[in-house]
C-alpha cells in the first residue's frame, strides 16, 4: 500500500508541474488527484504553488466523507474528484484546469454542439455543494466522456490513467479551440494550449514594467499587458466585468478603462477597488505583490477577454456581480494569504 500511496503521489506531483509548463493553468489554479484505492485518492493541497510541493504534500482523502489525512488541507474542490471516482469506477486519474478555450466556452453553461458534443455542467459556486450536483448530472448524462466543461470556471478531464487523463484535457483544449475560432473567426490571436508559450525568466514579451509609477502603492510590481486579446478588449474602451471566475478573484469583479497611462489619478481611482485596470489602446495594467502574482494576473486577464469577445458573439453573459463578489472577498480574506504564505 505504501508503495502504492508513493507512486500516486508522484504522479500527481509530476502532472502539476506538467500543467504548469503547458500553460493549462496559472499559479495555483486547478488540482490534480489519483485513486489509490476503492475507498481513498490523494490530491494536490489547496493554496500551493505547483513547484513548491513535494510528494508527501499532496493529501490523502477519504471518498465517502471527504476527510482527510495529515495537517495539510486538500483542494477545495475535492468533492468535484470524489463525485467522479464514485461515478466512474474505471477512472484513476481526475485533472481539473483553467485551460484558456475551454473556460472561455464555459460562458453559457451549454453544452456546446460541436463535432463531438463538449458538454458542460451549469454555473455553481466554489466548492459548493451546487457545483458538485451540477458535475455530476452532467457527468451522468454524458456516461461516455472524459472532459467537461463548468461554466465560468474552467474545465476537467479523466481517465483510467494519468496519461488518459492529459489527453482528455488536451483534446479538449484542441476542441474548444477549433470551437471558439470558428464562432469568432479564424482571423482571431491564436493561443498555445492554454495560453502562450511559456517566457524565459525575466521576459515580459513586450510587456512594460510600471512599478516605479507613483500609483503603485506599497512596494507592489506592476506591468502593462500586451496581449493579444487583452489590447482587442482595451481597443474597446469600456469596463470589463468578470466572465471567468479567477478573473473575479484576482483582478476584480469589473475592471474599468482608463483613456491613458497620464491619468494616474484615474489609475489610482481603479485600483483602490481592483488589482488591474485596462488603458485605452494600450492593454491592461495588472498589480500584485511580486512579479509571479503579475504574470498570473496577466495570463488570467488574457483568459478573461478571451471569453469576453466570445460573449459578445454570443450573448452569453458574465458572472453574476454577487457570485463575483463573493469569489473576490473569499480571494482576498483567505485564500490569497496562504498562497503568499506557501509561495
Amino acid at each position: 500500500m505504501h508503495d502504492q500511496l508513493q507512486e500516486a503521489r508522484e504522479l500527481v506531483l509530476a502532472a502539476g508541474n506538467e500543467l504548469v509548463r503547458e500553460g493549462l493553468i496559472a499559479r495555483t489554479w486547478g488540482n490534480i488527484s489519483a485513486r489509490i484505492s476503492d475507498t481513498q485518492f490523494v490530491i494536490t493541497p489547496t493554496g500551493r504553488a505547483y513547484h513548491t510541493l513535494k510528494a508527501e504534500d499532496i493529501v490523502v482523502v477519504n471518498v465517502k466523507d471527504l476527510s482527510w489525512e495529515g495537517d495539510i488541507r486538500p483542494s477545495s474542490e475535492r468533492g468535484v474528484h470524489s463525485m467522479i471516482y464514485q461515478e466512474r469506477p474505471e477512472v484513476n486519474f481526475v485533472i481539473h484546469t483553467h485551460q484558456a478555450y475551454a473556460s472561455a466556452l464555459s460562458v453559457s453553461g451549454d453544452d456546446i454542439p460541436a463535432q463531438e458534443v463538449i458538454p458542460c455542467s451549469r454555473y455553481g459556486r466554489n466548492a459548493s455543494p451546487e457545483i458538485q450536483a451540477n458535475m455530476r448530472r452532467a457527468v451522468h448524462d454524458h456516461s461516455a466522456q472524459t472532459a467537461f466543461l463548468m461554466q465560468h470556471h474552467g474545465a476537467v478531464g479523466f481517465g483510467g490513467s494519468r496519461e488518459q487523463a492529459f489527453e482528455s484535457c488536451y483534446q479538449l483544449e484542441q476542441r474548444s479551440r477549433d470551437w471558439y475560432r470558428r464562432i469568432c473567426g479564424s482571423d482571431v490571436p491564436e493561443l498555445r494550449f492554454g495560453y502562450t508559450a511559456p517566457k524565459p525568466e525575466g521576459d515580459f514579451s513586450g510587456d512594460i514594467d510600471l512599478s516605479d509609477r507613483p500609483f503603485v502603492r506599497d512596494g507592489r510590481i506592476a506591468m502593462l499587458s500586451r496581449a493579444p486579446y487583452t489590447k482587442i478588449l482595451a481597443a474597446k474602451g469600456r469596463e470589463l466585468p468578470a466572465y471567468i471566475e479567477d478573473f473575479a478573484q484576482i483582478a476584480g469583479v469589473s475592471v474599468t478603462c482608463v483613456a491613458s497611462l497620464e491619468d494616474e489619478a484615474a489609475i489610482e481611482k481603479a485600483l483602490s477597488a481592483c488589482d488591474a485596470v485596462l488603458v485605452k489602446d494600450q492593454g491592461a495594467l495588472c498589480t500584485g505583490v511580486s512579479r509571479e502574482d503579475v504574470e498570473a494576473q496577466c495570463m488570467i486577464f488574457e483568459k478573461n477577454c478571451l471569453a469576453a469577445l466570445l460573449a459578445e458573439k454570443t450573448g452569453a453573459a458574465p458572472v453574476e456581480p454577487a457570485d463575483a463578489l463573493w469569489d473576490r472577498d473569499g480571494y482576498l480574506e483567505s485564500y490569497s494569504k496562504l498562497i503568499a504564505t506557501n509561495l
